[in-house]
């Protein structure tokens, strides 16, 4: 995987196979400066084992599964983590914290993208977005179910809507200090933004 969105894409992706009909997203920045994700789904569930580990997979198609292991070392690079475990009633909580200002980060890559491709190929689930921005409470910046009950379930399908959504979902990250690039939240430490060195 190139970037966090590719990798974030994966992770929606296996909540959607694992027959979640709701999937919760929340993206921000923890209290110690670090980014990161918690998707929180109502499917299956987490089966045995480490799902973390390369040749444990729940495909069909190969044995081998790399998404999540992929993550973890994404996370574990730059002094985050990963941990996947089974949410309060049924379904799966994954959470994913990185430190967009380690020589080793990733870039971020187009989140916004990411997430309303989702949207678009999944249109039959409930997304819920939620933004937590430096030392702020998480809010809801967009609910694909209140969407679909003004403009029909189908509508993130038309180019229009997803182009409205896209540059919401980029705005919103904005204002929350999100660069797509390198991630730096206001006032943190992060890349020289003249020569682009630490």
């Amino acid at each position: 995987m190139k970037n966090l969105a590719d990798h974030l894409l994966d992770v929606l992706e296996n909540s959607v196979k694992a027959g979640a009909s709701r999937v919760r997203v929340t993206l921000g920045w923890t209290e110690k400066g670090l980014f990161g994700w918690e998707v929180t789904d109502n499917g299956r569930g987490v089966p045995p084992g480490d799902l973390t580990d390369p040749f444990t997979t729940s495909r069909k198609e190969r044995r081998v599964g790399l998404g999540l292991a992929l993550l973890r070392e994404t996370a574990e690079q730059t002094g985050g983590r990963l941990a996947v475990f089974p949410g309060a009633r049924n379904g799966a909580v994954l959470e994913f914290e990185t430190d967009p200002g380690s020589m080793d980060a990733r870039p971020f890559g187009d989140l916004a993208r990411a997430l309303v491709d989702a949207l678009a190929c999944w249109p039959e689930v409930g997304f819920r977005i939620r933004l937590r921005p430096p030392g702020g409470r998480p809010g809801v910046i967009f609910d694909s179910g209140e969407a679909g009950e003004i403009l029909g379930p189908a509508a993130v399908r038309e180019k229009a809507v997803r182009v409205f959504i896209h540059n919401l979902l980029k705005r919103e990250f904005a204002q929350a200090g999100i660069d797509t690039q390198f991630g730096c939240a206001p006032g943190r430490p992060g890349r020289n933004q003249d020569t682009g060195e630490k």
